[in-house]
């Protein structure tokens, strides 16, 4: 009698294991789908036999199966579950509504939960459905079992990875050794506006926000004028600077040459200037008769202007002449 069970036994898992590759295998260059995860894990349910040794976590998977497969979500591709799972924020064209096809049913959070719930009830080590799998059967015919869910861990770790590369890119850019230089002041004031979750520069789960606000006060500002004698002169002159920075995150930036790094900077800034009276160094920029005009910083050149009868041109670069200082 043992042996007509275990013969039973393996009939069984060969007829289960044969109408799980024919109904889980994807046509020739198309992925695997939600439904078919959820079919190759209810196969594999069964042949666990998880109705007696765990009804618990047979009525789970039945309980977030049916969670699924409301409003035909089921049709979506294993790419476009990844997508889901690990977006973090909407394409242009889902702001432009250019996707005409409903999306009500996965667009609302238990969707997410339950993908989270149905990952746990495949995967968790010891307990998952694939690891009872593999314990039971051994891993090339759990394959047969579990390959669309493997596939769809696959890609949400894949696309985990390139998220979190590209969150240290942009760490890199803002932080790192080619970012801007910032004074003591920029340093405190930064830090505070970034602290707040709510804040427009704090960062994200894309990582840090691509702008900075900028205070600074420069000795080392050039600019010309006539002199009593009619001359043209030139003349170092103080400045102070008031705006925002922007980093260009979304550009592919490769480190150059002083020329390559000119012509495709790093980051830009702009806002406000004041200049002194006086065409002079280690002056207050905001004396009595102080000028008032606007800054541009393209990477570490800076421009500057003053309107007004005492116009001015004002060219430096944004490079602290003493750190943190100015």
């Amino acid at each position: 009698m043992k042996a007509i069970a275990r013969l039973a036994s393996a009939l069984t898992l060969s007829v289960a294991t044969i109408a799980s590759s024919q109904t889980t295998r994807p046509r020739p260059n198309q992925s695997y789908t939600l439904e078919d995860v959820l079919t190759s894990l209810r196969r594999a349910a069964d042949t666990l036999g998880l109705a007696t040794s765990n009804p618990a976590q047979n009525r789970a998977l039945d309980s977030v199966s049916a969670i699924l497969r409301t409003g035909d979500a089921t049709v979506l591709s294993i790419d476009a579950l990844a997508n889901f799972i690990t977006k973090t924020h909407p394409s242009f064209s889902d702001v432009a509504r250019w996707s005409p096809q409903a999306k009500s049913a996965w667009a609302e959070p238990w969707f997410y939960d339950a993908l989270v719930r149905l990952r746990r009830l495949a995967n968790a080590a010891g307990s998952g459905i694939g690891p009872q799998l593999v314990a039971r059967f051994g891993a090339s015919t759990a394959d047969h079992f579990i390959a669309p869910m493997d596939e769809l861990e696959t890609k949400v770790l894949q696309k985990a990875q390139s998220l979190n590369t590209e969150k240290l890119r942009r760490y890199e850019i803002k932080f790192g050794p080619e970012s801007a230089r910032l004074n003591i002041a920029e340093v405190i004031v930064n830090y505070l506006v970034e602290r707040p979750s709510w804040s427009p520069l704090a960062p994200d789960e894309n990582g840090p926000s691509p702008f900075e606000l900028l205070t600074s006060y420069s000795t080392s500002g050039l600019t010309a004028s006539h002199s009593l004698d009619d001359k043209v002169r030139v003349h170092l002159v103080a400045g102070a600077h008031a705006g925002l920075r922007w980093y260009r995150f979304n550009e592919k930036l490769i480190a150059g040459n002083a020329l390559q790094n000119f012509i495709s900077p790093r980051y830009f800034g702009a806002g406000a200037f004041f200049m002194g009276s006086q065409d002079r160094t280690l002056v207050s920029p905001f004396e009595t008769g102080h000028r008032t005009g606007a800054f541009l910083d393209w990477g570490a050149a800076r421009a500057g202007f003053t309107v007004g009868k005492d116009w001015r041109v004002v060219l430096g670069i944004g490079k602290q002449i003493l750190p943190y200082l100015f």
